[in-house]
C-alpha cells in the first residue's frame, strides 16, 4: 500500500504517462476501421469507445490545479498550449487534404461547411480529431468562471450531469464540453477528495471490483442508451486503466513500463497525426485483400503500430528539433 501511495503522490506522476500510453493505443486501435471488419473487431471497438476519451479528460482534470495561475495567465497558457497548435494542425491538414482530394475520394474532404465546422463543431469538420483539443481548451477556460459561481465541484458535477440527462449535449460550440465536462470534474475530485479510490483501485481486489463493475455496466450499455450509464461505465473503465497503469509503474525497470511511458509522453502527437499513417497502411492492406482471418490480424497490428510509431518519430526527431514546430505544433515555448 505504501509503495502505491508513493507512486500516487510522486512529483512526476509516471503512472499518468503510462495511462496516457494505454489510452492512446486504444484510440489508434479504435480508429482502425476498414469497411469490412470481423465482428470481434467491431465489439472491441465498441468497448474501447465506452471509456477511452473520458479517460483523457479525467487525467486532464486530475493534473489541473485551480488557482495556480491568474485567469489572464491561464488564458495565455492555454492559447499557447492548445489554441495555436489547434490552428496549426488544422492548417496543415487543410493543405494535405486539398492536395489529396485531387487524387482520392476522402472521407472528410475540405468543403466550406466543414471549414466553418472547425470552430463550431470540429467533429463535423474536415479534421474531426480536433474536437478533443477544442473541447479541452473550452473546459480549461470555462471551469474557473463556473468555479466562482459554484464553489463545490461536487455540485458542479451534479449540475453538468443533470444537463446531459435532461437536455443532452447536441449543441454547437459547447456540445462536447457539456458531454465530457463531468469526466474533467471527476478527475479534479479524484485528486482533491477521493485520492484513496485510486490507491485502493491499484490493489488486486480493487481492480477485480472495477472490472466486475465495468463488465456489469457494459452489459446494460449494449441494451440501452442513457448518459448516467455512459458516465459510470466510462469512470469504471478509466479507473481500470489507472489501476493497471499504477501496477505497471511499480516495475519501473521493466520494458513494458518504459514503452508505455514513452508512448504516453508523445500521446498528443500520436492522437493528432496517427490517422495519416494508419489510413495509408489500411489502404495498402485493403488492396492486398487483408480483410479476413489471420490476414486481418496482421493488417490491424501493423496499421496500429504504424499509427503509433510514425507520429512519435515525427515529434521526437522533427517537431522538437525546430523552434517554429515546438511553438506552433507542440505549444512548447523554451
Amino acid at each position: 500500500m505504501e509503495a502505491n501511495k508513493n507512486i500516487i503522490t510522486t512529483q512526476f506522476l509516471d503512472w499518468v504517462l503510462v495511462a496516457k500510453g494505454i489510452g492512446i493505443i486504444l484510440v489508434v486501435v479504435g480508429h482502425y476501421s476498414p469497411n469490412e471488419c470481423p465482428l470481434y473487431w467491431v465489439s472491441i471497438q465498441k468497448i474501447i469507445y465506452l471509456f477511452h476519451m473520458p479517460l483523457f479528460f479525467l487525467l486532464s482534470g486530475y493534473l489541473y490545479h485551480h488557482g495556480r495561475l491568474p485567469y489572464k495567465a491561464l488564458v495565455e497558457n492555454k492559447t499557447r498550449r492548445l489554441f495555436i497548435p489547434f490552428m496549426s494542425v488544422a492548417f496543415i491538414f487543410l493543405l494535405i487534404k486539398l492536395v489529396a482530394g485531387m487524387f482520392f475520394n476522402l472521407q472528410n474532404p475540405v468543403t466550406v461547411s466543414k471549414l466553418f465546422a472547425l470552430i463550431s463543431n470540429p467533429l463535423n469538420s474536415y479534421i474531426p480529431l480536433l474536437w478533443f483539443v477544442h473541447a479541452l481548451l473550452l473546459i480549461f477556460l470555462i471551469y474557473p468562471v463556473l468555479k466562482k459561481l459554484v464553489k463545490h465541484d461536487e455540485l458542479l458535477l451534479l449540475f453538468v450531469i443533470s444537463i446531459n440527462i435532461v437536455t443532452g449535449s447536441d449543441y454547437e460550440y459547447f456540445g462536447k464540453v457539456i458531454e465530457f465536462f463531468p469526466y474533467f470534474l471527476s478527475g479534479l475530485l479524484l485528486r482533491e477528495k477521493f485520492r484513496v479510490l485510486i490507491i485502493e483501485s491499484s490493489q488486486f481486489r480493487g481492480l477485480i471490483i472495477i472490472m466486475l463493475g465495468f463488465a456489469s455496466f457494459v452489459f446494460f450499455e449494449f441494451d440501452r442508451q442513457h448518459y448516467l450509464i455512459d458516465y459510470f461505465v466510462a469512470i469504471f473503465g478509466a479507473l481500470g486503466v489507472i489501476s493497471i497503469s499504477i501496477n505497471i509503474t511499480n516495475y519501473r525497470n521493466s520494458k513494458i513500463f518504459k514503452y508505455f511511458k514513452v508512448v504516453g509522453y508523445y500521446s498528443m502527437s500520436i492522437y493528432l497525426f496517427h490517422t495519416l499513417f494508419e489510413s495509408f497502411a489500411r489502404i495498402i492492406f485493403v488492396n492486398m485483400d487483408y480483410i479476413d482471418g489471420v490476414k486481418f490480424i496482421i493488417a490491424s497490428f501493423c496499421s496500429v503500430l504504424v499509427g503509433i510509431i510514425f507520429p512519435l518519430i515525427l515529434e521526437k526527431y522533427i517537431f522538437r528539433r525546430f523552434e517554429i514546430t515546438n511553438k506552433y505544433l507542440l505549444g512548447i515555448y523554451k
